[in-house]
């Protein structure tokens, strides 16, 4: 039995929802508790309803509640139907008493089916909603991806897509993880726009896909994601067609298979909180974390040096033989190769790489806890 304070949030006067009682009489002398949080999950073979450390339903309790007694009697075997049907209505319930609650909700696929399921789905604010194991049917997607997800957290793991499925908003979500990514395309990366954060699993994009997934970050006028995440890409990226016609800052770990490069947005784009990005390659997963460097690292001073060069170099190649101004930005380009000698950067193919400094290192290890936290949020 539940301690009297874990089940205070039920003592209120709507006859639809009452305690016994002697339930009543606890609740009245127990200590009021604050619920911020409620999970619910389908897929739970035990507890269904949880609020983290006040109070938890079993599926026998929910699917027996008949919303005219007391839900800690009368149990008998679970009728799936009724249990879903009664879980959304003691949400709603739940909601009431505690108007600024967020709920998370964790279901399988099957559940899709459910119209119950599908209208708590529509009409209810969802922090985050898991979607875990099974195969996934375009008709079922088409409906989630119709409804407004702009707040919602979205997770697909362990389940199936349907191969050429596509939808303009597939990543119309606050966050988005899908699992099984094999059918993004690079159009799809495109519509990303103001994501916390993006993880894709299994997934087929080629170097020409990533390279334009980063020319659109560098020339966007607004955030496009916090971290974007790819685990097990099929294909082997090629760097140099994955950072072509980019003014890049390769940093050299000494390692085969791992590359961590800078970027930075145009000098001209005064719209972007997050004007950075640091791009970790390993294998075949990549990471991509977006953020404001701090400016006593060695490095963002680096990239600015290296943009300012482009800039130079490309206005030289405008300018007649002769010219005054042409005259002018050969010298500051010397100025500046100069200054990047003294940072102790040197060019491979025409692409700026150097060593990783300690403090740096100690920036990027931060960076990955940060990330790492993040996407445990999602």
């Amino acid at each position: 039995m539940f301690s009297c304070w874990n089940i205070q949030f039920f003592n209120r006067k709507d006859p639809t929802f009452p305690l016994s009682k002697k339930m009543n009489t606890c609740v009245s002398f127990s200590r009021p508790q604050i619920a911020d949080h409620c999970e619910v999950n389908l897929t739970d073979g035990n507890a269904v309803l949880t609020i983290p450390e006040v109070v938890e339903f079993s599926r026998k309790q929910i699917s027996n509640w008949n919303n005219k007694t007391s839900i800690f009697t009368n149990f008998w075997p679970v009728n799936k139907k009724k249990l879903t049907s009664n879980t959304m209505k003691i949400v709603e319930k739940i909601q009431m008493a505690f108007p600024k609650i967020t709920f998370s909700l964790t279901l399988h696929s099957n559940d899709l089916k459910d119209q119950n399921v599908m209208d708590a789905l529509l009409n209810k604010t969802w922090k985050k909603v898991t979607v875990d194991g099974g195969e996934l049917k375009a008709d079922d997607l088409d409906k989630i991806m119709g409804m407004d997800n702009s707040n919602k957290n979205f997770v697909f793991k362990n389940t199936k897509f349907p191969t050429n499925y596509r939808h303009k908003n597939a990543f119309n979500f606050a966050s988005i993880e899908y699992d099984d990514a094999l059918w993004v395309q690079s159009d799809d990366l495109l519509t990303v726009t103001n994501k916390q954060v993006v993880r894709l699993g299994r997934t087929a994009l080629k170097s020409q896909d990533l390279n334009l997934l980063l020319k659109t970050w560098h020339r966007s006028p607004h955030d496009i994601f916090d971290i974007l995440t790819i685990r097990n890409n099929t294909n082997e990226l090629n760097m140099e067609e994955t950072f072509k016609d980019l003014v890049t800052l390769t940093v050299d770990w000494r390692r085969k298979h791992h590359h961590s490069v800078y970027l930075r947005t145009d000098n001209s784009n005064n719209h972007r909180d997050l004007p950075d990005l640091t791009v970790n390659i390993s294998g075949r997963n990549i990471q991509m974390s977006a953020h404001n460097y701090d400016e006593w690292l060695d490095e963002p001073r680096i990239l600015k040096t290296l943009i300012r060069k482009k800039s130079l170099e490309d206005e030289l190649v405008t300018l007649d033989e002769g010219s005054v101004r042409r005259d002018e930005i050969i010298a500051e380009i010397e100025n500046v190769l100069a200054q990047l000698t003294i940072d102790q950067i040197y060019f491979e193919d025409g692409k700026a790489k150097t060593e990783m400094t300690k403090l740096a290192a100690t920036y990027m290890i931060t960076l990955y806890y940060r990330t790492f936290r993040a996407q445990r949020g999602v």
